[in-house]
């Protein structure tokens, strides 16, 4: 195995850790919160939280990252971004990260 994709490959399983990680703080937030909905990520919606965090990454530290993951958001009908991620919704969670990169607030 060449370096290259050694190192890809382990930037990968770091990656997955830390998503692992955010997504046990994030089911912990919802149980101890006692929010009603429960986070049960699959794959899918693990990639999507990664995704999602490392963009948020240029805004927020971790814990701000996850309160803003878990709270009502005014862009998405006061929905959580957090559970929105396994469905159609996923593009408006996108829509509003896009917004803070293009510095437009609404």
């Amino acid at each position: 195995m060449s370096n290259v994709s050694l190192e890809r490959r382990e930037a990968n399983e770091l990656e997955w850790k830390r998503t692992s990680d955010v997504v046990s703080r994030l089911e912990k937030y919802c149980k101890k919160n006692k929010t009603s909905e429960q986070l049960n990520a699959n794959e899918l919606e693990r990639n999507r939280i990664s995704d999602v965090i490392s963009r948020l990454d240029k805004y927020y530290n971790e814990d701000e990252s996850i309160q803003w993951l878990t709270s009502n958001h005014p862009q998405l009908g006061g929905q959580r971004p957090i559970n929105l991620l396994s469905e159609d919704g996923w593009k408006d969670v996108l829509a509003i990260i896009d917004r803070l990169d293009a510095d437009v607030y609404l």
